[in-house]
């Protein structure tokens, strides 16, 4: 729940384009059993070699007031992202290395899921928020865009669209700052991405909005890839409308630290896992890389060792003792600010690695996101190998 300063807030405002616009009712994640998971035929052979032609892309961005510079940072990776992918060239020598995408499809969510009914100063709708619905340009979005769309969408045969789409994605991308300052990044994402028929509850005994609210962006053979920037460790809570209530008997304290004191009362981070490799037959088609609170030197190569990551003495949740509202930040910028350890995204990211999916982690302690947009790219383009 960090504040920018006002300064930094009108520097940078005029150029966002802002965007317009439980069964695990008892707080525990999915079995692999009860979670319709199949990555193994019946004679225990692995899936089938993938034969992608599609992709959809979802960017889960943090829209909380401190996260300006990194909205914009991000900002300036989609295009050389999005021309990669739609040329299938890496390098720009104009040589093929890798099959190019028949189309590909873009949609944004926030980590606005309100404060469960509470009234909260930096939630604007403290009952559901944004509600893991994706965001809509339209045409008050200052985007250019003439008709309302919840996501965008290219095809390989109309290629002279590619320049018009990064710039649409990097103006969708760009949310703003009016997001509720307790960020569930992690339920945001998957309920933006979960059917209605899926076991799987969120506040209210609501149901997913992947084929309701979100109809038509995530398609069944495509490989899914899932971006996920913020500055603050996920605060999803089947428990949000106490969790989240300053005046709690139950939970104490300043509500500034209640995700970090009462983590017990956060969903298991398996919820997450559980749900999202269930969307999928295949787990080599989930792609789950986060730019989060991490110290930069620990995710500089190709390859991270989480336990050496999680481990790091910087990577403990502590108090900071020169403010005891807060805790102690992996690192602290004028570029960047401030950014918190982000444990419960990187532990996602692990489990999904080793359950055969693409889990990447790069920190956002750095203005330049071209190393994680490097890694993103390497995984898709080694799934997509020329005929």
């Amino acid at each position: 729940m960090n504040t920018p300063s006002m300064t930094s807030i009108l520097a940078t405002l005029s150029l966002l384009c802002f965007a317009c616009g439980n069964p695990s009712t008892n707080g525990t994640g999915l079995s692999d059993t009860d979670s319709g998971i199949e990555n193994m035929d019946p004679d225990g052979a692995p899936p089938p070699e993938a034969n992608i032609r599609d992709i959809d892309i979802l960017l889960m961005n943090d829209n909380s007031g401190s996260m300006m510079e990194e909205q914009m940072g991000l900002r300036l990776q989609l295009e050389r992202m999005f021309e990669v992918l739609s040329s299938g060239d890496l390098d720009k020598d104009g040589t093929l290395d890798f099959r190019a995408l028949d189309s590909i499809r873009f949609g944004v969510v926030s980590s606005d899921m309100g404060a469960g009914g509470n009234t909260v100063t930096t939630c604007g709708n403290g009952d559901f928020g944004d509600d893991g619905v994706l965001q809509t340009l339209g045409d008050g979005s200052g985007c250019g865009i003439s008709s309302a769309r919840s996501f965008l969408t290219y095809t390989g045969d109309e290629p002279d669209t590619a320049t018009q789409f990064a710039t649409d994605a990097q103006c969708m991308a760009t949310l703003g700052l009016g997001g509720c300052g307790f960020e569930q990044q992690l339920e945001s994402l998957l309920k933006a991405l979960t059917p209605s028929t899926s076991p799987i509850r969120f506040a209210g005994d609501r149901v997913g909005n992947g084929d309701r609210a979100n109809a038509g962006f995530l398609r069944e053979d495509s490989l899914l890839a899932i971006i996920s920037l913020t500055d603050e460790d996920d605060c999803s809570s089947p428990e949000s409308d106490e969790l989240f209530d300053q005046n709690s008997a139950r939970y104490t304290g300043g509500l500034n630290l209640r995700c970090h004191e009462y983590q017990d009362a956060l969903y298991p981070t398996s919820r997450y896992v559980d749900g999202l490799l269930a969307l999928r037959d295949d787990p080599s088609r989930v792609l789950f890389a986060t730019i989060a609170g991490m110290p930069v030197d620990l995710v500089e190569g190709a390859d991270t060792d989480y336990e050496r990551l999680l481990n790091d003495e910087r990577m403990q949740e502590r108090v900071d003792p020169a403010d005891p509202t807060s805790l102690v930040s992996v690192c602290n910028t004028a570029d960047t600010g401030l950014a918190f350890p982000a444990r419960r995204l990187i532990s996602v990211a692990q489990q999904l690695e080793e359950r055969g999916a693409n889990g990447i982690v790069q920190s956002i302690c750095q203005l330049d996101y071209s190393l994680v947009i490097d890694e993103v790219l390497s995984r898709i383009s080694a799934q997509l190998p020329l005929d």
